[in-house]
């Protein structure tokens, strides 16, 4: 069974959205992104096919979000919800 089966058509679409609308604000796309983080990043060498794969099924790694944020500018940070406080 593929990985991206298992996750919910609605949150794969707002994973997928969120990331291309977060590297549109910071004036860039996913190639753009992919070619920062290869530049940026010596101990691995992403590929801009996997990475669209990944995006736009939803399963793209914690890591990978973590660095195509830090090379366009931003920082993922975990806010805890004001309900839950």
């Amino acid at each position: 069974m593929k990985g991206s089966s298992m996750i919910p058509e609605d949150e794969i679409l707002e994973i997928k959205n969120y990331i291309k609308g977060q590297l549109a604000a910071a004036g860039g796309n996913i190639k753009m992104a992919v070619d920062r983080m290869n530049a940026a990043y010596d101990d691995r060498k992403d590929y801009y096919p996997t990475t669209t794969k990944q995006v736009n099924e939803g399963t793209i790694p914690y890591w990978k979000a973590v660095r195509m944020a830090k090379v366009m500018g931003y920082d993922i940070r975990w806010v805890k919800h004001k309900e839950t406080e």
